[in-house]
């Protein structure tokens, strides 16, 4: 059994991010769940909102060397451009004047590269009646987009190449992962669902699932959050129960046109369930004994198949 203390949490984001397949993903996937299992929720969450910021640095490591190259479209190399001369060090200062929340507002719509250059002159003009302080954070925080947006435009072109940088793929799903978590407001929560499929890191929530999950996948997500809810305020259990929904009523539709099985039995029964939740208004799903035996059997699958 390997254990190992953990000094330094972050150490840990590190360890799981530059893992390679094999042994040490799940000695890194074993002493995140040795931490979590002593951390207060408080502690896990604070860590959680570390990791793609840990992960996006990784990414640019490694796609750094292809930056260089003139070769780029010239909107990626103007981003480029704008992006190394934005400031990546901001101090804490709240947004407070309309007009500051008004420009964050506009960097959190811009959608692409092309979007970006478009509205550059207007942000800039945007910003320059702030005061510093209020300038330093909006650019900090434009600087973080151009980066999502940059390393969106320039990893998929190296994956491309003959010889990509190792775990680059592996590292860029798990951020697509965790910008989703972001997206749906569970970003805090995403290193409590963090597991290895197929020798990767992915996050087994919901909102992160596609079409080729199925029972398995669902039951563990459904699993992790029952255990999480009763330990989150109203108005987080909420979302996590409503994420689980979606994607349990979308499986449970689509399977009722298929051939039954054990899967598609347990997925329509915990739909059930989901709904007679849903009308008593408390969401404690997990309080069904039947979820429980459900639960158990696909947990128990999935410890066969770590073996």
């Amino acid at each position: 059994m390997y254990t190992e203390e953990v000094k330094n949490p972050i150490d840990l984001l590190h360890a799981i991010v530059s893992a390679y397949p094999g042994t040490e993903r799940e000695k890194a996937k074993q002493s995140l769940e040795e931490y979590l299992s002593d951390a207060s929720l408080q502690e896990g969450c604070s860590l959680s909102e570390q990791l793609p910021g840990i992960v996006a640095q990784y990414l640019w490591d490694a796609v750094l060397p292809y930056t260089m190259s003139p070769l780029w479209p010239d909107v990626v190399l103007s981003a480029l451009a704008d992006y190394r001369k934005l400031n990546n060090m901001a101090a804490p200062c709240a947004l407070l004047t309309e007009k500051a929340v008004e420009v964050m507002e506009q960097i959190k719509k811009i959608e692409s590269l092309p979007c970006y250059l478009k509205s550059r002159d207007e942000l800039e003009q945007a910003v320059y009646p702030l005061s510093k302080a209020e300038s330093e954070v909006v650019f900090w925080h434009l600087r973080g987009r151009l980066e999502e947006l940059l390393l969106e435009e320039i990893v998929q072109v190296v994956m491309d190449q003959d010889k990509p940088p190792a775990n680059l793929e592996s590292q860029y799903d798990l951020w697509q992962d965790l910008k989703l978590c972001q997206r749906f407001g569970v970003g805090h929560l995403a290193l409590y669902f963090l597991d290895i499929e197929k020798e990767a890191f992915r996050v087994l929530l919901p909102c992160c699932f596609s079409p080729g999950d199925g029972a398995k996948e669902t039951f563990q997500a459904a699993r992790t959050i029952a255990i999480l809810s009763p330990q989150l305020p109203t108005g987080e259990r909420a979302v996590l129960f409503s994420l689980l929904f979606l994607w349990v009523e979308y499986m449970a539709l689509k399977s009722a046109n298929q051939k039954p099985n054990e899967d598609t039995q347990a997925i329509q029964e915990l739909y059930m369930m989901l709904l007679a939740t849903l009308k008593r208004t408390d969401g404690r799903f997990w309080d069904n004994p039947r979820f429980r035996e459900l639960s158990d059997t696909f947990y128990s699958q999935t410890m066969k198949e770590d073996e």
